[in-house]
């Protein structure tokens, strides 16, 4: 789009109703009296800034009594930005072409629209610190601070996974010394099992050819008894693993509980009573709306009337002859009374629906704590229900697991009248063969599940082992990482700082030239903004030095406040290049300056800006600037 010529129409925002205004490059002025709209037109600038959506806090934008309002800007091309805002109920949309983003639109609002409610001039008036006007809002500063902010994160997420890690060496060595213990038991058994097996195959030589049927038999039932006590072994590993189950589901429900109780009971006729106040509520305040509309139309015909007395040239006469005791039909009591008195009743009814409004606000608000209370209660039922649900699902669960250890036990002790019954088996099939050979051979079953078993924990700890190698070779290259990840947040906070130190010079660069035009008096060395964001006062001795005034601002009269905050707002048009997205600077009153220097800085900022706005001027306005907006008597409310 281009600015260099706009035509600028504004219609129902503030008390203007509607004006139409070219604006040229250089200065355009606005010289009119108080309450005259000047402000309004400013005020505009400020709507066509606003993101579009909702809002509670803007109404003051919109004419009194209006539904919408507007304003476009439009160039010679016929290329138009325009942004519209409306009532809605209690709500105000704003919606239409953004003219920049939400971050340029806050600096715009601070740099380039200087009203009474700037907030860089509202905050020097008050000696505050600038640093939440100044040193934010910056695209680049602020992405910085979000990258800082992501990358401790992940360095705090990395330090404290490091950390954990750290154990790996001690428990590498714990695992390694169970282990070591684990073969030194392998080694012993595995050769108490050759020894047997030795014993074994010679009792075995010396027992040839005797009954060999038996001996036969002897295997098979020793065969059988293995089996038998591998199952029992087993069976016996089920139960322990559903008892930790069953454990571990208890605690669980506990916690289950325990939250339940934290919670406490949710009676559902609460949750029905706060909706049935929502309803009533909801009856009130459509009882109230109808209220208005009645009062709305009562106020009306009776504005009608009036207006119909007053602009009527056929009852000119009448009205010339009308006194205050005169009388016509009253609309809103249906009685003869006075022009003078109709009026009162309208501002009687003008009251009165004020009231109805602040009702309905109030109820409105209490609707919405009501709301937020029901929320809350549905969401405690809910996970009520949850926990409950959970813990009949886990207790569901546990006597499962109860039923199923019972089926078990009832299996081992099966397995164990089995084992019982083989071991009486084998030892009468002793009888008839070597008891020797019978009791070799059970101590080389036996053995021989010894050792599987010691070679299953030894594998399980070799695992772990080889674990806990894997954490401690990664320990390196974490502690690596968190070295790097240090020095970048480092550097990132550097190039941050670095960056607001150069916004702060180019601020301490540019304010002075701006004072230069617009400083008052001479014992005021410099003016500069300090890397906290503090403005400080260098003033001059009747020696001629220079000394620091550790009271800064504060110290400064009301004249040259307002001059300070005009020259550190130009700064920040000139240092946020605001050119590129708002060509507009609007100034509002700046009566505290004389012709010369306003004539001054009109001069330095037609340099900075296309197009400069300006209110009230003196009468010497015709020696500074040649163009002028009218804003028409009409145009106001």
């Amino acid at each position: 789009m281009d600015f260099e010529n706009t035509k600028v129409v504004v219609e129902n925002i503030g008390g203007l109703k509607h004006i139409e205004a070219d604006i040229i490059p250089g200065l355009n002025v606005i010289e009119q009296p108080n309450a005259s709209g000047k402000t309004s037109f400013l005020r505009a600038f400020s709507l066509l800034l606003t993101p579009s959506g909702n809002y509670k806090d803007l109404e003051y934008i919109l004419r009194s009594m209006s539904t919408e309002g507007f304003i476009s800007v439009t160039d010679h091309n016929g290329n138009q930005i325009k942004k519209t805002i409306s009532r809605n109920k209690n709500t105000i949309i704003v919606a239409g072409d953004d003219l920049v983003t939400p971050e340029i639109s806050l600096l715009v609002k601070r740099f380039a629209i200087g009203g009474h409610d700037n907030e860089i001039l509202s905050a020097i008036r008050l000696g505050q610190n600038l640093k939440s006007l100044i040193g934010t809002d910056n695209n680049i500063i602020e992405g910085l601070k979000a990258e800082i902010r992501y990358k401790e994160s992940n360095l705090v997420a990395l330090t404290e996974d490091l950390n954990k890690d750290a154990n790996a060496p001690h428990q590498k060595i714990s695992a390694e010394k169970k282990r070591d213990v684990l073969l030194k038991e392998l080694s012993q058994l595995e050769e108490k099992y050759a020894a047997l097996k030795k014993q074994h195959d010679s009792i075995a030589m010396a027992s040839v050819g005797k009954e060999t049927v038996g001996k036969e038999k002897l295997n098979t039932k020793s065969t059988e008894l293995q089996q038998v006590e591998f199952k029992i072994t087993d069976s016996k590993k089920m139960i322990k693993n559903k008892t930790d189950l069953i454990e571990k589901l208890s605690k669980e429900i506990q916690s289950l509980r325990r939250s339940i109780e934290q919670l406490g009971e949710v009676d559902n006729r609460e949750i029905d009573k706060v909706k049935k106040e929502m309803q009533n509520i909801d009856y009130k305040i459509q009882k109230i709306i109808s209220q208005q509309s009645t009062l709305d139309m009562t106020i009306q015909a009776t504005k009608n009337v009036v207006r119909e007395l007053e602009e009527n040239p056929q009852t000119n006469t009448i009205l010339d002859s009308l006194s205050d005791d005169s009388h016509v039909s009253c609309p809103v009591c249906g009685q003869e009374a006075g022009i003078r008195i109709i009026k009162k009743h309208i501002d009687e009814l003008m009251e009165k629906r004020a009231k109805t409004q602040t009702t309905i606000s109030k109820l409105e608000s209490d609707k919405t704590d009501l709301s937020k209370k029901q929320d809350v209660l549905i969401q405690k039922r809910s996970e009520i229900t949850t926990a409950i649900s959970l813990i009949k699902s886990k207790e569901a669960t546990i006597n499962n697991e109860k039923s199923n250890i019972g089926l078990i036990n009832q299996a081992i002790e099966k397995l164990e009248e089995s084992k019982e019954k083989l071991n009486a088996e084998i030892k009468e099939l002793s009888k008839s063969i070597n008891d020797k050979v019978v009791n070799v051979t059970i101590e080389i079953a036996k053995t021989k599940e010894y050792i599987g078993q010691k070679k299953t924990a030894i594998e399980n700890f070799n695992n772990e082992i080889k674990a806990y190698d894997t954490i401690i070779r990664g320990i390196d290259n974490k502690k690596l990482s968190v070295a790097e990840m240090k020095k970048d947040v480092e550097n990132t906070k550097a190039e941050l700082h670095k960056i607001e130190l150069r916004i702060q010079e180019q601020f301490n660069q540019i304010i002075p030239d701006v004072y230069g035009i617009l400083g008052f008096g001479n014992n005021i060395s410099r003016i500069s903004l300090e890397q906290n964001y503090d403005l400080v006062v260098s003033r001059k001795t009747d020696k001629e030095s220079v000394y620091r005034d550790m009271d800064s601002i504060k110290t400064l009269s009301k004249s040259e406040l307002e001059v300070i905050g005009l020259a550190v707002m130009i700064s920040g048009y000139i240092v946020n290049n605001l050119k590129e997205y708002f060509p507009y600077i609007l100034l509002d009153e700046l009566t505290f300056l004389d012709n010369k220097r306003l004539k001054a800085l009109m001069d330095y900022m037609e340099k900075i800006a296309v197009s400069i706005i300006l209110t009230k001027l003196p009468p010497e306005t015709e020696q500074i600037g040649q163009r002028r907006i009218d804003i028409a008597s009409d145009a106001l409310t």
